[in-house]
């Protein structure tokens, strides 16, 4: 029933396997996106502009804070020795408490509106350098003739000359140092 196959036949149908699998072979290269963008000139000057604006931010939070600690310790000294019962009925004493109050809501909206801000800020000033890093990842990408490149993040196995991070961090240098980096401001509710 079955023929013997020839040895010419044999080494055709071995080609053809060869080929075949060939033409299914894929190219995959890797970068480290992490590294690339904290490691690279622009992504160092947008992290000094990031940490100025926070520490200024900061500034601004830490004044408020230390007005209203001041205030409720004035307050506590003020009214200090009084009984429960004199400050309920001391209309003074709860105008101020009453005030004190909404002064902390107040700083906490405004404490929460800054870290919105700031999220706002980093997520603005890192657009134009992920663009350039996804142009410069094409490109390196489409010279090595690959079909794909991951995050090494995604990698369980990668060979050291899959990897193309040092390639792109040196292309992002060279193509770019800086970006504008603005506090962005919310508008008061």
């Amino acid at each position: 029933m079955f023929k013997k196959i020839s040895r010419a036949s044999a080494l055709g149908l071995l080609a053809l396997i060869t080929m075949g699998s060939s033409a299914f072979a894929q190219t995959i290269l890797v970068v480290d996106t992490q590294k690339v963008i904290s490691d690279s000139k622009v992504g160092k000057y947008v992290a000094s502009q990031i940490k100025s604006i926070e520490s200024t931010a900061s500034t601004e939070v830490k004044s408020k804070q230390t007005s209203l600690q001041n205030k409720a310790k004035s307050l506590g000294t003020q009214y200090d020795g009084k009984s429960q019962a004199d400050l309920v009925n001391d209309q003074a004493f709860k105008t101020q408490y009453t005030q004190l109050q909404k002064d902390q809501q107040a700083f906490q909206a405004e404490y929460q509106k800054i870290n919105q801000e700031m999220q706002i800020t980093r997520q603005k000033a890192i657009i134009p350098v992920m663009k350039k890093f996804s142009e410069i990842v094409k490109s390196v990408g489409a010279e090595r003739n690959a079909d794909a490149v991951v995050d090494v993040s995604s990698a369980l196995y990668t060979s050291p000359t899959a990897d193309i991070t040092q390639t792109v961090l040196t292309k992002l240098d060279q193509q770019m140092t800086t970006t504008p980096v603005v506090r962005e401001r919310l508008p008061n509710k």
